[in-house]
């Protein structure tokens, strides 16, 4: 009689389902990690766009609007404050003495991703310049002929 048995033993099918497990909780582990960067990554961009809206609702104000203390009542739009948590939104305004006139203005959009980790932050800076005031030609050449 032939007693070969084809088949796995018990000893191969243990060691085989132990690399099996190994190998899923590595690949969970990796799936976690990248779905925590994909959303902090997710969180970075959001805060890019609202200052870059920010940015754009500021060169299109009067430039007697552009105030720190009348500023100071913005808030983060409604999007940006539900994808932010504990996000903020803080303008500066710097005028400058020299000439033309010109405001130094600084977007700083804040917020922490998570409880055990540092809050983070995107900061946009443009200068604004004072709007130019068209003065008449002088009296008596007309610009026309």
């Amino acid at each position: 009689m032939n007693n070969k048995r084809s088949g796995f033993t018990l000893t191969e099918t243990v060691v085989a389902g132990i690399i099996l497990s190994t190998a899923i909780a590595v690949s969970m582990q990796m799936l976690v990690a990248t779905s925590a960067q994909h959303q902090t990554m997710e969180q970075g961009r959001i805060a890019l766009l609202e200052a870059g809206n920010v940015v754009e609702r500021l060169t299109v104000l009067p430039w007697s609007k552009l105030d720190a203390d009348e500023l100071s009542a913005w808030n983060l739009g409604p999007q940006a404050a539900r994808a932010l948590p504990g996000g903020k939104l803080e303008i500066q305004v710097q005028p400058t003495s020299d000439e033309p006139a010109a405001k130094r203005l600084t977007v700083v959009v804040s917020y922490s991703p998570k409880e055990k980790q540092p809050a983070r932050s995107v900061r946009l800076v443009t200068w604004r310049y004072a709007d130019a005031i068209a003065t008449p030609p002088p009296e008596g050449k007309n610009e026309n002929k």
